[in-house]
């Protein structure tokens, strides 16, 4: 009787898993779910949105403020803009599907009138993100500094541009068609889905997807970039300490599985081969920082220097920043030579695949997709994932040779660009020698 049950249950959950689309929807019920996430994924058309996306940064903080208001009492909201996309989630109790259909229809009331004021504090909000990522954070200034190496023509984002934006243009841009689509995820009553299937999306043309981009033949094509000598260096008034990054540019480079599943062996050997520090998260730079999902075309690798020490009167010191720089940079090459020249073990491979699953979404349903702090994330995931052809078959397939073919291609030393934040030298605080 106990496996009969068990049976079903597992049916009941595989039957769940299988995507049901109606009216531009996916569905992806999960029983008895506590919870229901909405979200819409929108693509950038073609022009200034693909090139800049604070553009669509603004426009995301327009419709997100309109349909906080429309429905203040959500449970979660999760936001991701990138260069190609725009996706917004958000997550209701389960008997508040009203709530749900109408944060729905804010989000793509784009004709609805905004006052200048509105529309001004939405550029402000989204502009004073921007300037934090860029300016403040070590990871994003870093990020920043390598977009600017490979893309100089592209603002990407920039804070002070957004910030000149006026309303007459955040009208404009809001009226023009875009692609978007949708998806449900936890608890999903016929009622929901009558209700989403009467909503129209302003729908322009077909979505573009990631791979379907001719980039040219992988085949033949050098992702070498003339990277400049040495590592750049700038000062950066906050920072105690150095923080050096080593950013290698993806080019055209197809298999994504095989560098994803590369790269998370390389964050759990950067685990075991490094203190994690807790400045080092606070600060954006994650030792492997790449995003399969967010479409990165970057991958970067940071390394953060020892903090200094305060030096006592008289005392002299024994390293300055540039040292203590020169040392980090040798510690970041150190492990970039380490993962050219050691291939992946097989348990180590099984074990990134296994994660990778997990952290993408593509593992099995179980109770706890239904659940609020749950639902909104794999939703994000799934909706992602869809344009950047995430694949679970492909995962399952990478080997230990494929994945360290990829990190080797993808890591040659001739691909890398060298970036550095420095702190303001002081005469109290110094370097042991290393």
């Amino acid at each position: 009787m106990f496996a009969v049950k068990l049976l079903a249950l597992l049916c009941a959950f595989a039957a769940a898993a299988l995507a049901q689309a109606h009216g531009g929807w996916v569905y992806r019920e999960v029983p008895a779910a506590s919870a229901t996430a909405v979200g819409l994924i929108w693509e950038h058309r073609l022009g200034l949105l693909a090139v800049d996306c604070g553009c669509a940064r603004v426009l995301a903080e327009c419709r997100l403020q309109r349909a906080r208001a429309a429905v203040p009492d959500v449970l979660s909201v999760h936001l991701h803009v990138d260069q190609d996309v725009t996706c917004i989630v958000a997550v209701v109790p389960a008997a508040a599907e009203s709530a749900a259909i109408a944060f729905i229809k804010a989000l793509l009331a784009d004709a609805t009138p905004m006052s200048d004021d509105e529309l001004l504090t939405a550029i402000a909000r989204a502009a004073l993100v921007a300037d934090d990522e860029q300016f403040i954070y070590p990871g994003g200034v870093l990020r920043a500094r390598s977009l600017a190496r490979q893309w100089p023509w592209a603002a990407q984002g920039d804070s002070a541009t957004m910030a000149s934006m006026t309303p007459t243009q955040v009208r404009a841009w809001l009226c023009e068609p875009t692609m978007v689509a949708g998806e449900v995820r936890g608890a999903v009553s016929p009622t929901l889905r009558a209700a989403l299937g009467q909503i129209e999306f302003p729908q322009s043309d077909e979505f573009r997807n990631d791979e379907n981009r001719k980039r040219g033949d992988d085949a033949r094509y050098d992702i070498s970039y003339q990277a400049a000598g040495g590592v750049r260096q700038e000062l950066h008034s906050r920072v105690d300490q150095p923080f050096v990054m080593a950013a290698f540019w993806l080019a055209c480079f197809a298999d994504r599985p095989a560098l994803a599943v590369g790269l998370e062996v390389a964050k759990a050997r950067a685990v075991r081969r490094f203190r994690v520090r807790g400045s080092e998260l606070r600060a954006h730079t994650p030792v492997v920082a790449w995003s399969w999902l967010a479409g990165d075309e970057i991958v970067r690798f940071h390394r953060q220097g020892e903090q200094p020490a305060v030096l006592l009167r008289g005392e002299v010191m024994r390293a300055d920043a540039a040292a203590e720089t020169a040392a980090t940079v040798a510690e970041l090459e150190s492990f970039l030579a380490e993962l050219r020249q050691k291939p992946p073990t097989d348990r180590e491979v099984s074990n990134a695949r296994t994660h990778l699953i997990t952290e993408l979404g593509l593992a099995a349903f179980t109770t706890a997709d239904g659940e609020p702090a749950v639902c909104g994330g794999r939703l994000m995931a799934s909706l992602l994932g869809g344009r950047r052809r995430v694949d679970k078959r492909g995962i399952e397939n990478v080997t230990p040779a494929s994945a360290h073919a990829a990190i080797v291609y993808v890591l040659s030393p001739a691909n890398a660009y060298w970036h550095a934040l420095l702190p303001a030298a002081r005469p109290d605080r110094g370097w042991r020698q290393r």
